[in-house]
């Protein structure tokens, strides 16, 4: 297909004509996932913010959630604030020291859009 020229286009708008397919189509940015952090050292009991970016695609805005691998023995989650594309949430350390992991995903694609922080709890 030759490449639209401004005289070209101006024609097109003043005689009605629809653009060509490869002009009208939508470009739409893929779907991306990520973490800020993808590892965390907090000492036993502290909290930290922990975020990921969820975005493009077909949809404006993308809601993840949040767990915690080892569930209740591994730390709390407090409840996620979702800001357009960005997801932020409030981990509090458990008592005992360990390696511990939380997991983000994509909530209607977690098997495609996921990631896990390893946060390291120390004494």
């Amino acid at each position: 297909m030759r490449p639209l020229t401004p005289a070209m286009l101006v024609l097109y708008i003043a005689i009605g004509c629809a653009l060509p397919a490869a002009l009208a189509a939508p470009i739409i940015p893929p779907h991306t996932f990520s973490l800020r952090l993808d590892a965390l050292s907090l000492p036993v009991g502290s909290s930290a913010f922990l975020q990921a970016n969820n975005g493009g695609g077909e949809a404006i805005r993308f809601f993840t959630d949040w767990r915690v691998q080892e569930g209740a023995a591994g730390g709390t989650l407090g409840q996620p604030v979702q800001e357009g594309i960005v997801s932020t949430v409030n981990y509090t350390a458990p008592s005992q020291a360990g390696i511990y992991h939380v997991i983000a995903s994509d909530r209607t694609d977690p098997a495609h859009f996921s990631a896990t922080i390893t946060i390291t709890v120390t004494p």
